[in-house]
């Protein structure tokens, strides 16, 4: 199984925090928003689509290309057009398969 990961807004109403970083590189627990993420994802999904854009380069440094078991592939959201534009561009990674839609700033409890 697959999932969709939105990690490309800027995170504005964050003020200076996001000024340098993005949103989903942000520490909680000592270590970022989209870390946790990817440690709650279920056991089936093996495969990440992460959708940047804003300052995407520290995203990818950070997690290259694999999380543990998870492989992990970046698209760029060359305009900010919304979360359905941004599924709609992962649509070749996701081939017809079932998937997960999550937003990179979201930490599971």
């Amino acid at each position: 199984m697959k999932t969709v990961i939105l990690a490309a807004g800027k995170g504005t109403r964050m003020g200076e925090h996001t000024q340098n970083t993005p949103k989903s590189l942000i520490r909680i627990g000592g270590k970022p928003i989209l870390e946790h993420t990817l440690l709650s994802l279920p056991h089936p999904i093996n495969e990440a689509l992460i959708v940047v854009n804003y300052l995407s380069e520290q995203i990818k440094d950070y997690f290259s290309y694999k999380f543990g078991n998870i492989n992990i592939n970046y698209i760029e959201q060359k305009e900010f057009l919304g979360t359905a534009n941004a599924v709609w561009e992962a649509k070749q990674f996701l081939k017809n398969e079932k998937f997960l839609v999550l937003n990179g700033d979201w930490k599971n409890a």
